[in-house]
This record gives structure tokens, C-alpha cells and sequence, in this order.
């Protein structure tokens, strides 16, 4: 940890793949109470295909600032759920909170699991390349290739676009999920997390200032 008061921390709480669990719920309510973060961040799947109202009722439950994507088991409605600053959608956006910066890109590529939210590279790419540049943290649903992303049968499910992304772009610290199994970090000058379902009580936390980031796994 930074040993200069003057190197701000900021404190994440990172879930993600909730899939409509209330144990979920409890399991964020109680980590936020223990661990106080500045921003809570949910990388999609909240729901398990709907209904949106779940998902805004979980939004509005939250007692710190919340930003979010939506998974490729969410119903497209959830990016018009916004009510900053208690909670916004990232999903195409860039934006500053609590000294860092951040960009989302929810769902998943079209294809085998695309699931009701999903994305061609295409599109992804000309919507998320704009905005990574000098990046702190990068908010995904889908994994980079290569990154947090092996199933159990041995499969690489991540994106090999946003894989390509992020090796050109190198932001600070990449957060996923998607692949329940893949929970872990891996760190190679870039941070990549998954912090593994939150419908099997998992999370993490993050803090991460000018001169690091440290992941907790809980």
C-alpha cells in the first residue's frame, strides 16, 4: 500500500455475475459495510435474462456510487437504467469518478452463449477504441483473450478484439467476468481481474492509486 497520505487510494468493490441471486444481494450489502468502498462496480449479468426491474431495484438498494454493464444474460434495457450519481450504465462511455478514469463495454460477441445482450467486433471495436486511451480501468463483461477466460473444458472464451484493445491501449487495470470458472488475477504490467460470480458469494476488492493496485479476492 502507498505510504505518502498524499497518494489518494480509491477503494472498488467489484462483482459481478449476480444472475438475480439474493445471496448476491446480501453478499454485496455486507462487503460494502466491511470494506467501504468509494465505487461499487458491477461488471453485468445482474439479472438472468430480466427482468429490468430487479436490476433497478438492486441499483437502488446500493449505498455508494454504482456504475455498471450490462452481461449478454441482460435484457438491453438495462443501459437506460441512469440515475448518477447514485447509479449509471458505462456501457460506450468514458467518464471520471473519484480521481480515476473509467470505460465500459458490457455483453458478449455474437455467437456460441451470445446470450440477449451481444456485440460484432465490428461495432465494439469503433465504440471502445475511442475511448481507452490513458485509461485507469477498463470495465468489461467479456474477457480478453487469453485473460480470465479459460473454461472448464479448456476453451480460451475471451475476445481476441478486445484482447487486441487492450494490448495496445494498456490500461491500468481491466475488470471481467462472463467465465464463472476463470476467477483470479493475473497482472503483467496491466491488472486483469475477475473477481468470480457474485451468485457463489465471491467479489473483490480493489484499491488502486497513482503508484499501484492491490486486489483482494473475498
Amino acid at each position: 500500500m502507498p505510504d505518502s497520505l498524499a497518494d489518494r487510494v480509491t477503494t472498488l468493490l467489484v462483482a459481478t455475475d449476480l444472475h438475480g441471486s439474493t445471496n448476491a444481494v446480501w453478499k454485496l450489502k455486507e462487503a460494502a459495510q466491511e470494506h467501504q468502498p468509494d465505487l461499487l462496480v458491477l461488471l453485468g449479468d445482474l439479472t438472468n435474462f430480466g427482468p429490468v426491474e430487479w436490476a433497478k431495484d438492486l441499483l437502488e438498494q446500493q449505498k455508494v456510487p454504482t456504475i455498471f454493464v450490462p452481461g449478454n444474460c441482460d435484457p438491453p434495457a438495462l443501459l437506460d437504467l441512469n440515475e448518477p450519481p447514485a447509479y449509471q450504465c458505462i456501457h460506450g462511455k468514458r467518464l471520471d469518478m473519484e480521481g480515476l478514469s473509467f470505460a465500459g463495454w458490457g455483453g458478449s460477441p455474437s455467437g456460441a452463449f451470445q446470450g440477449s445482450f451481444h456485440w460484432s467486433p465490428d461495432v465494439m471495436k469503433s465504440g471502445l477504441e475511442p475511448l481507452i486511451e490513458s485509461l485507469d480501468v477498463l470495465v468489461l463483461h467479456c474477457p480478453p483473450l487469453g485473460r480470465n477466460d479459460l473454461t472448464p473444458s479448456g476453451i480460451h472464451a475471451g475476445s481476441p478484439e478486445l484482447a487486441e484493445l487492450v494490448s495496445a491501449a494498456q490500461p491500468r487495470l481491466v475488470l471481467s467476468g462472463h467465465i464463472h470458472e476463470a476467477t483470479g488475477v493475473i497482472q503483467d504490467g496491466t491488472t486483469y481481474l475477475n473477481p468470480g460470480p457474485a451468485m457463489n458469494s465471491l467479489a473483490a476488492v480493489v484499491n488502486i492509486s497513482g503508484s499501484g493496485v492491490w486486489v483482494t479476492l473475498i
